[in-house]
């Protein structure tokens, strides 16, 4: 505290005339007028003592009569503070919080007798600052954390010592009125709950104290991984029929609700997600659905889980394969045939959640002939049963049978190679041996089986020319030439080669006889045997 210099009072001779009766006031030039101190004193408790301290100066009075006295009194002040006056002296003081007189004051004493007055400054210099000590979090963390500071605070006579204030990422969060001049300061304990930040940094909290007109502040800052782990537990490798896709995610703490969320994609597509209530959690695709996951054959297939919480995510990917490959197998015909055929086979199918599991198509010779859609894994095919009737092929081959299994993106065919004997059986029963003219010419034809209306034909050739010939409807089939034509044969004596050519389903047959017209005519039942010379 610094004192200013003092002012005094100078000498003077006064007469007043009151009320008839004179006074005569007398000050002698020597007299010292009144003086006063001034002080300023920190009781410790937050209380600032002022203390202002005068001496008056002895003045003799007379009056007109020779009577005198001695007046010794005065009065003392600190302006808008205190006062007091006394004879020879006086003192006054007052109690000052130190609380309101954070930085320069000035401060001024008055004093004042019959002789003068006088007057003493000081100036008073307090630095109320707090100290603030930031305590925690600091450094990184990953959880729900405590914010922690302690303040003190310069004494005061107020109840309330002073206020601390925290902010974070520059705004405010809590406050803490104090009733101590050393106050801690916890998040936790002004709120009720811990605070929690999203993924990052770094972020700044600031503790703010204010007190005694003065404030001051300390900052911490901190880094937040809420990183989360995810792990994808299947499927793994090739799979061959629907599944399950499953994880587990373990999310940091948060004071959320919802802690975190599992969001599956498959092809970078999405398929499904899970709100987690709780830190540790597991997924399934299954449960979230209502049913399992299916993919056509191929791969690799791409499966990513993702686990997002807390302001970051975090992928697992694994790659699968996918076999749907069906079987297939052709059960009939098989080798040579020689009528028409049911063509039968057998799929199996890998299993799927479309209705229809696959399709089993039938390719006779490269061109398409039959299909159908197979309701069941296990599936077999019949062309009659599909067409209504049998298949039929004409003679030759090799014939390529192709029957495909077609299911889950992927499709199997076999192949069999089979050969269809449509050869007719063909027999000439007359003439034969010498015969007289005219004559019938009689024969027979045996077609193999075949689905066609005309099952073949008969032609007739005498010596290399057309004779005649029969369209057959039936698979035994008899050749008469009189029937066909309403007459015999007439030929000239001599020998003759007769052929018949028996054509069905595209393969031919032939049969040859020679015989003799003659002019002899023969007994019935004769052998053909020359009689004896």
């Amino acid at each position: 505290m610094e004192k200013k210099n003092k002012s005094f009072g100078s000498v003077c001779f006064k007469v007043a005339l009151f009320s008839g009766i004179f006074f005569a006031l007398l000050v002698s030039n020597n007299a010292i007028a009144a003086s006063v101190t001034l002080t300023a004193t920190d009781l410790g408790n937050g209380g600032v003592r002022l203390s202002a301290s005068a001496s008056f100066a002895s003045c003799k009075v007379c009056d007109a009569y020779g009577n005198c006295h001695t007046n010794n009194r005065g009065s003392v002040s600190i302006p808008y503070r205190c006062a007091d006056s006394g004879e020879g002296s006086a003192e006054c003081s007052v109690i000052l919080d130190r609380g309101t007189l954070h930085g320069t004051r000035n401060f001024t004493a008055n004093a004042s007798d019959c002789k003068g007055s006088a007057s003493d400054s000081i100036t008073t210099e307090f630095d109320n600052t707090p100290t603030v000590s930031y305590q925690e979090p600091t450094g990184e963390v990953e959880e729900p954390f405590d914010i922690k500071a302690n303040v003190v605070f310069k004494p005061t006579l107020q109840e309330n010592k002073g206020t601390i204030n925290a902010y974070v990422r520059n705004a405010f969060i809590a406050r803490k009125i104090c009733k101590t001049e050393n106050c801690s300061f916890s998040y936790e304990e002004e709120t009720g709950s811990l605070y929690d930040l999203n993924h990052g940094g770094p972020y700044t909290i600031i503790i703010r104290a204010y007190g005694g007109g003065a404030s001051a502040e300390e900052s911490g800052s901190i880094t937040v991984d809420k990183t989360p782990e995810v792990e994808i537990t299947s499927p793994a490798g090739t799979v061959s029929e629907p599944f399950d896709i499953t994880g587990t995610a373990t999310f940091k703490p948060t004071l959320n609700e919802v802690k975190g969320t599992i969001t599956l994609y498959v092809r970078n597509g999405f398929v499904a997600s899970k709100k987690c209530m709780t830190e540790n959690c597991s997924f399934s695709y299954k449960e979230e659905v209502g049913k399992l996951f299916d993919l056509n054959h191929g791969g690799p297939y791409e499966i990513r889980m993702r686990a997002s919480g807390g302001g970051i995510y975090t992928d697992q990917t694994k790659d699968i394969t996918v076999d749907k490959t069906p079987e297939v197998e052709i059960t009939s015909p098989a080798g040579t045939v020689s009528e028409p055929f049911d063509i039968t086979g057998t799929a199996t199918f890998k299993p799927t959640l479309n209705e229809v599991k696959g399709t089993i198509t039938l390719y006779v010779r490269n061109g398409f002939v039959a299909s159908k859609k197979c309701m069941t894994e296990s599936c077999s095919f019949s062309y009659k049963e599909e067409v209504g009737k049998l298949f039929d092929l004409n003679h030759g081959g090799p014939y390529e049978i192709r029957m495909r299994a077609s299911g889950g993106g992927i499709y199997t065919d076999q192949t069999k190679d089979i050969t269809v004997d449509k050869t007719p059986e063909v027999e000439i029963t007359s003439p034969k041996g010498m015969v007289t003219s005219p004559f019938n010419v009689t024969g027979y034809a045996t077609f193999k089986p075949t689905l066609n209306d005309v099952k073949g034909t008969i032609y007739a050739y005498l010596n290399g020319a057309y004779l005649g010939s029969k369209t057959c409807s039936t698979l035994s089939c008899d050749y008469n030439y009189q029937q066909i034509n309403g007459a015999l044969i007439n030929r000239n004596i001599g020998s003759y080669t007769l052929r018949f050519r028996a054509t069905g389903s595209g393969a031919t047959a032939y049969a040859t006889e020679q015989f003799l017209v003659t002019d002899i005519i023969l007994e019935n039942n004769l052998d053909d045997e020359c009689p004896n010379d």
